[in-house]
C-alpha cells in the first residue's frame, strides 16, 4: 500500500514537473520549427544562386557560340559571291582566249598562268577577286581564329552529348583548315599580284577542307537551348 501511494505521489511529481516545464518545451519546439525553415529557406536560396549561375553561364556560352555562326555565315555568303566571281571569270577567259588551251588547274592556277593575257574587264574582276580574298576573306578567317583561341568549351574533347562531341571535332578541323589557309596565304597573295585565292582541298590538295557540316551542327545545339 505504501509502494503504491509512493508510485503515485511520483506520478503527480512528474505531472507538476511538465507541467511547469511546458512553456520551455513549446519554446524549444518553435526554435526548432524556426531552425528548419531558416535552413530550407538558406537552402531554397542558394539552390536558385545556383541556378541562376547556371543558367547565365549557359546562356554566355550560347551568345559566344552564336557570334561564331555569324562569322560563318557572313564567310559563306562572301565565299559563295567570290566563287561566283571566279567562275564568271573563268567563263570569260575561255570566251576570250580560245586560242589559250583553259586546263583543269583549278580557278587560283588558272588566273595565275592566264594573267598576262588579261582584257581589261577580266583585269578588273581579278583585282576584286583578290581583293576579297585579302579583305573580308582574310579578316573573317582571322576572327574565326581569335574565336577558337578564346574558346576553352565547346572544342575540349570531353562534351556533355554526342551532338557537342560531333561539333568539338569539326571545331578543330576548323582550327586546323584555318592555320593552313593562313599559311597559304602569305606564302602566295602578299607578294604576287597574280594570284587570287586561298583554296586548300582544291586540284593541288594542298591543306585540309572547311568541315562543311558545322554551321547546322551550331545551328541545332543553339536551337535545342532555351
Amino acid at each position: 500500500m505504501v509502494f503504491a501511494k509512493q508510485y503515485i505521489d511520483y506520478i503527480l511529481i512528474t505531472l507538476k514537473i511538465m507541467d511547469d516545464a511546458q512553456p520551455f518545451i513549446e519554446w524549444i519546439i518553435r526554435l526548432v520549427i524556426a531552425a528548419i525553415f531558416s535552413i530550407i529557406g538558406f537552402l531554397s536560396k542558394q539552390i536558385y544562386v545556383d541556378w541562376k549561375a547556371k543558367k547565365n553561364k549557359n546562356k554566355s556560352r550560347l551568345e559566344q557560340l552564336q557570334v561564331l555562326s555569324n562569322l560563318l555565315n557572313e564567310s559563306k555568303s562572301i565565299y559563295i559571291s567570290q566563287n561566283f566571281m571566279s567562275q564568271r571569270l573563268m567563263q570569260m577567259l575561255r570566251e576570250n582566249h580560245p586560242e589559250i588551251p583553259v586546263q583543269q588547274l583549278g580557278y587560283d592556277e588558272t588566273f595565275y598562268q592566264l594573267y598576262e593575257q588579261y582584257l581589261p574587264a577580266e583585269a578588273e574582276l581579278q583585282s576584286i577577286i583578290r581583293s576579297t580574298t585579302m579583305n573580308s576573306m582574310f579578316r573573317l578567317n582571322k576572327q574565326m581564329s581569335s574565336w577558337l583561341n578564346d574558346d576553352k568549351v565547346f572544342k575540349s574533347k570531353i562534351q556533355p552529348t554526342e551532338e557537342r562531341s560531333s561539333l568539338a571535332k569539326d571545331l578543330q578541323y576548323l582550327k586546323l583548315h584555318l592555320n593552313q589557309w593562313q599559311d597559304k596565304y602569305e606564302a602566295v597573295i602578299p607578294e604576287d599580284k597574280r594570284r587570287s585565292l586561298v583554296y586548300l582541298a582544291d586540284e593541288k590538295k594542298q591543306g585540309t577542307e572547311f568541315p562543311k557540316s558545322i554551321e547546322q551542327k551550331i545551328e541545332k545545339i543553339i536551337a535545342k537551348c532555351p
